[in-house]
């Protein structure tokens, strides 16, 4: 977890890119396989669509 945040802090990519590959990563390191909602929440928040990822 210190890893991403270290990322997210010291990254200089746009706004857009950082807030999704850090949602990525977190979900990816989440504990339950149901995914992170919550931070879906805090990306909307901030006017940021979710994506939606068809895996079939």
């Amino acid at each position: 977890m210190q890893e991403l945040i270290n990322w997210i802090t010291e990254n200089k990519l746009h706004p857009i890119l950082v807030a999704s590959i850090a949602h990525y990563n977190l979900v990816r390191i989440h504990a339950f396989d149901d995914g992170n909602g919550r931070g879906a929440r805090i990306l909307m928040k901030y006017n940021f669509f979710p994506a939606v990822i068809r895996t079939y």
